[in-house]
């Protein structure tokens, strides 16, 4: 019988020199590049737009509830704040509002509601202006609504 030398099997492979990075083929040739920046850019305008188009209708939505608060609830003034006043507003955002002159707390709640109604399907943040110098985060509220608010009436 033959003997078969079984020793260890050893591969051999051809070395490859590395190609140089000029002559690697790019992911994208220059027209599909330009073609993907170009969607890219028209995306970025629609989101824009569409940002601007909600931050205008949450403005009048925040001007009308100040109407309603001045005439239904004798507000004397409704101070538009935060992000929609930064022009930062978003989809995230809610509507901050400030008002001045409520004649009863108890009428709170009732104003909170109003306003919510106005500005459904946004959010509020109802802040009143009585309220503000009772903490030093409401008085540092103060001093960024006096700094960068819209006074809406």
């Amino acid at each position: 019988m033959a003997s078969c030398d079984a020793g260890p099997a050893v591969v051999q492979s051809e070395e490859r020199p590395a190609r140089e990075v000029s002559q690697v083929r790019p992911l994208l040739t220059e027209a599909e590049r330009r073609h993907y920046l170009e969607g890219w850019r028209k995306r970025a305008r629609e989101g824009e737009a569409a940002r601007e188009r909600a931050r205008d209708l949450a403005l009048a939505k925040a001007r009308q509830a100040a109407r309603v608060a001045r005439e239904k609830y004798g507000i004397r003034r409704t101070v538009l704040f935060g992000s929609l006043a930064a022009r930062a507003f978003d989809e995230d955002s809610d509507v901050d509002l400030c008002v001045e002159g409520i004649e009863s707390e108890g009428l709170y709640y009732s104003l909170h509601a109003d306003l919510e109604r106005e500005l459904l399907p946004l959010r509020l943040h109802l802040v009143l202006w009585e309220d503000l110098d009772r903490n030093p985060p409401g008085r540092e509220l103060r001093q960024e609504i006096e700094a960068r608010g819209v006074d809406l009436g």
